[in-house]
């Protein structure tokens, strides 16, 4: 039944332009009717196989049978002969043509059955019959008739016959002509499949239809279906397509939904939607897929949860922080910058600076504890604030503008996601765990928070009205929510991938800009309508190239897009709701050397653009185009957004390999600075000034800086160095430091110039030392000057003598060089290196008979080394890869003792006295005593952190160490915790360093803090 009712809705839907009548079938068949007549009236011919007449014989040779008379006679009989031949062949030759005839009849009658059985008789009979090849071809045509020119077509058997067809008539004549023919089969095979699926739902038939066509595809004129009848077939095969899909998945998928539904997993049940969706694009618009995504969308909203936490927010301040003088260094173009007391406000490594915005002078400074979740913003009140987000204790801090002082504190659980949405005198700021959260920024009061299924993408957009705000969440949602009381009104579905937008939404007038990052190399932006039940939906659409992941900037009617890597697309937005193209296309450009990194974008009158990524660049729109200007400023990596105020921009921004961060002050016009101050300072090098009670530091950046112990102790910044060198443009490595033997300190780079420079005990410029290759480790120092582990060799350099020293070559041939992985000073003329395939080579600097670097000795090692030996006091320290420590003596690598770690070594020991400290992997520091062939004595529990630098041994026997948290801790003898430890409140980069009775912390900042006396005692 389901076959009849297929063929008669063929019958019925067919295009009148598709479909074939009963004349148009008549006359088909008469013209192959004909055709086959006209074959068999080409007939054959009798062959004569003798003689009548002989040839001429001489008198007397003559016979009988050669007589006039018998000649006549066997001339009569084969002359009747052959007239009975003709009469029997035109006899025949009618037969044959009679039964084709009548075959052809019957398949121009739709007698299938009847025909195949005469086309095969006639075979039979008649098997190298002028006609055979007419009748073969019209044999397999009666049988595709037969299976798909009725009211009940059989598309399976249908195939099979007409790809039989196809498969025999290719090799016989006239097969071109049949080419019309198998068109018209192959487009009701595709017709009857296609329906046929839709009824039956079953994937067979579609299949078949497909196929169909194919083969119709093949037997057009080149190759082409008429477009009106392709669009017709494709529109029936996707209405049988969605049929099977309701039956093979949506059932299944309905469940699959339904039970996440009762599980409370949304996500989920969305998900399994549009998996079904992807496979089954046609399902789209299905009123039952429709029904379900409503049934998911209420259930989503069911699960934004409001609570109302009312807690206040604490007003008192952490405990002070112990007095530290910063390193900024402040440079400026001019000498007539005249202050007129307007700040402006930067973080640097970890802290939160006001600055004079004339001169850049720092006003004052606030440890926030490493970068924030997002760049201070001003807020108005009878004090000016700035809400800062703190990593140090993870709380939003309300700050005074003027000195920094807290205003109040309050903990959202969580860090920021996003920056807040101020809207009136509420903050709005979502965070990790999907949450939004509504802070008055009077008081710090939490008023309520929203509680969502997943992630969400913050800041909120607020509608025009500002009576509504809308979020994307993490995957497929988009949530609006009211305000006065902050509910979630509606929840949309979007369509969007998990973790594919990255940038906010973005209000424009009565629309919203959304972007999601939905192929590999390209982003989409979307522009979303709200309507009055709080359901958004897309008005349009455009891609642009790169993936979006940094905000919009939105200028009038003009929209601006940036994409990695460091691309700007604009486009002019109409921002009314009734606009027919909301979204049009201005222009794109690309940086010449365009880099992965974070943009800011800044809009200026007339035009104008200012990107900031990895420099300060300026682009102008035009009609329709973005044209990039030349010039640039502060180039290097910008951590914060750009600030504007008085006619100038304020950047925070630090070089590619370096880790000091700079802010200045830049015209955008001219784009040239008008002053740079340091708000971090990462120490490479630090130790005793000589002569006073001073310390010598070296910057990553090129400067020294020569401090008063004095002045550490009264704190303030500290805005000048006493000596500079240069560093190489271009520079692709760190800068690191040491301090040689005899005092003097040492800064370092690799590529593209590789290079030493010596810092004098007094603070000024040695000398620059030139490298023959980039160093593959850090350097060790003796006493002739300092090793560098160099490809294939050891190379010595900065010796006090002046003279050359012959390098220590590891191998002649370059494909027998292996690398260094560690070097270590083991005395005043040795070092000890550790190759990558794991041997220990022990290099002496010799002077005589002339200076070279000589081997001693060469040993493979039984365990693993993957952090740096230590030494000191004639002893040689290892920490293996296995978790043991192995104890050796430094001249001759005996092997004295070794223990277990419990654990793999995090760091290099560090030796203080006698006593070896390690880090393990269990988080425990653990102290082993040197001269007891390593006994264990104690261990102390990190809790994550690690040592800032090698201990401190004092009078009693107890240690000082400080821990990168800012935590000065005591330990005993035996390496157990002990009273008496203090914090700064910092993070620590070194220390603690003990110069001139005076111990020294070093912060991550550069900030040098001066330990309180009472901590040794």
């Amino acid at each position: 039944m389901e076959s009849e009712v297929a063929g008669e809705e063929y019958d019925d839907e067919l295009p009148d332009d598709a479909v074939y009548t009963d004349e148009r079938e008549d006359a088909a068949r008469q013209k192959y009717a004909e055709k086959g007549r006209r074959q068999i009236a080409r007939g054959r011919l009798a062959r004569l196989a003798d003689s009548i007449a002989g040839g001429p014989t001489r008198p007397g040779d003559q016979q009988v049978i050669r007589s006039p008379f018998v000649l006549a006679l066997i001339g009569g009989v084969l002359g009747f002969g052959l007239l009975a031949a003709i009469f029997y062949y035109i006899i025949g030759r009618e037969s044959e043509t009679r039964r084709l005839n009548e075959a052809l009849l019957a398949l121009e009658q739709r007698k299938y059955g009847e025909a195949e059985q005469l086309f095969l008789k006639y075979l039979e009979d008649y098997p190298e019959g002028g006609s055979s090849e007419t009748a073969r071809l019209s044999l397999h045509k009666s049988r595709v008739e037969k299976q798909l020119l009725t009211t009940t077509p059989d598309v399976s058997r249908g195939l099979s016959e007409l790809q039989a067809l196809i498969s025999v008539g290719k090799d016989l004549d006239g097969f071109d002509n049949e080419r019309e023919a198998i068109q018209r089969y192959a487009d009701r095979l595709t017709y009857a499949g296609a329906r046929v699926a839709e009824i039956s739902q079953q994937q067979a038939p579609l299949d078949i239809s497909r196929e169909g066509l194919e083969i119709l595809r093949r037997f057009s004129p080149d190759g082409r279906v008429p477009p009106d009848r392709e669009e017709e077939l494709i529109r029936r095969q996707r209405i049988a397509e969605a049929a099977v899909a309701r039956r093979m998945v949506f059932d299944t998928a309905l469940a699959q939904t339904r039970k996440l539904l009762g599980e409370g997993n949304t996500i989920g049940a969305i998900g399994t939607r549009q998996a079904m969706l992807d496979r089954y694009e046609v399902l789209r618009d299905d009123p039952d897929v429709a029904a379900l995504l409503q049934e998911i969308l209420t259930r989503e909203q069911q699960t934004v949860v409001r609570t109302e936490p009312g807690t206040d927010a604490l007003t008192d301040d952490l405990p002070a922080e112990l007095p530290s003088l910063s390193l900024n260094l402040r440079t400026q173009a001019t000498n007539d910058l005249v202050s007129r007391q307007r700040l402006v406000f930067g973080v640097g490594v970890d802290c939160l600076y006001g600055l004079d915005a004339d001169t850049g002078e720092p006003r004052w400074k606030r440890v926030i504890g490493g970068e924030p979740a997002f760049a201070p913003i001003a807020v108005k009140g009878t004090l000016p604030g700035l809400l800062v987000h703190s990593r140090r204790t993870n709380e939003l801090l309300m700050v005074r503008q003027q000195d920094g002082r807290l205003i109040w504190r309050q903990s959202i659980g969580s860090s920021p996601s996003g920056d807040p949405l101020i809207l009136g005198q509420e903050i709005y700021i979502t965070t990790a765990r999907g949450e939004l959260w509504q802070v008055s920024t009077v008081n710090g009061r939490i008023t309520a928070r929203l509680t969502f299924s997943q992630p969400v993408v913050g800041p909120p957009a607020v509608s025009r009205d500002g009576r509504q705000l809308v979020i994307p969440g993490d995957a497929m949602f988009v949530y609006t929510m009211t305000l006065n009381p902050l509910t979630c009104a509606a929840v949309s579905y979007l369509e969007h991938r998990a973790g594919s937008v990255e940038s906010p939404l973005l209000t424009a007038g009565d629309l919203f800009v959304m972007t999601d990052n939905h192929r590999a190399d390209s982003g989409r932006v979307r522009i979303l309508e709200l309507n009055s039940s709080g359901q958004l939906a897309v008005r349009g659409t455009e891609l642009v190239d790169g993936h979006i992941r940094d905000p919009l900037l939105l200028r009038g009617a003009e929209l601006f897009v940036p994409s990695a890597p460091q691309r700007v697309t604009a486009f002019r937005i109409a921002a009314d709701a009734g606009s027919p193209l909301p979204l049009a296309k201005i222009g794109a450009n690309q940086l010449e050397d365009g880099q992965q990194t974070r943009m800011f974008l800044l809009a200026g009158p007339g035009g104008q653009l200012w990107l900031g990524g990895r420099s300060l660049r300026k682009f102008q729109l035009r009609t329709n185009a973005v044209l990039l200007e030349s010039g640039h400023v502060a180039e290097g990596i910008h951590l914060q957004p750009i600030q504007f105020a008085d006619q100038s921009v304020f950047l925070t921004y630090r070089d590619a390999s370096l880790a000091s961060v700079y802010f200045i002050r830049a015209d955008p016009e001219q784009m040239q600075g008008t002053w740079r101050t340091v708000l971090g300072t990462r120490v490479v090098a630090a130790g005793p000034a000589a002569g006073d009670a001073s310390i010598l530091v070296v910057s990553d950046f090129g400067r020294v800086f020569r401090v008063p112990l004095a002045e550490i102790s009264r704190g303030g910044f500290s805005l000048e160095s006493i000596s500079e060198f240069r560093l190489p443009d271009k520079l692709a490595s760190s800068v690191d430091g040491l301090t040689l033997t005899d005092g003097r300190l040492g800064a370092w780079c690799g590529a593209p110039e590789p290079l030493l420079w010596t810092i004098s005990t007094t603070g000024q410029l040695e000398r620059r030392w030139v490298l023959p290759d980039v160093p593959q480790t850090a350097p060790a120092a003796i006493a002739a000057g300092v090793v560098f582990a160099l490809p294939g060799r050891l190379h010595l350099t900065a010796v006090s003598s002046g003279v050359t020293v012959e390098d220590y070559r590891a191998a002649q041939a370059v494909s027998q060089q292996s690398g260094w992985k560690h070097l270590t000073a083991i005395s005043d003329s040795q070092v000890l290196a550790v190759t990558t395939e794991n041997r220990m080579v022990r290099v002496e600097y010799r002077p005589m008979p002339r200076p070279q670097l000589a081997e001693i000795s060469v040993t493979p090692l039984d365990h693993s080394i993957e952090v740096a030996p230590a030494a000191a006091n004639g002893h040689v320290v290892l920490a293996t890869a296995e978790g043991r420590l192995i104890l050796m003596r430094a001249d001759s690598l005996e092997v004295l003792a070794s223990a277990e770690l419990g654990g793999v070594p995090r760091r290099s020991p560090f030796l203080a006295g006698d006593r070896v400290f390690v880090e393990v992997s269990t988080g425990e520091l653990k102290t082993f005593v040197l001269t007891d062939s390593l006994r264990p004595a104690g261990s102390f529990p990190l809790a994550g952190r690690s040592l800032a630098g090698v201990p401190v041994r004092l009078q009693d026997g107890s240690h000082l160490v400080a821990l990168n948290d800012g935590a000065i801790e005591r330990l005993t003898a035996d390496g157990m915790l002990a009273a008496g430890g203090v914090t700064i409140g910092q993070t620590l980069s070194r220390g603690p360093l003990l110069i001139a009775g005076q111990l020294i912390a070093v912060a991550a900042d550069g900030s040098l803090y001066a330990l309180p006396a009472e901590i040794t005692r």
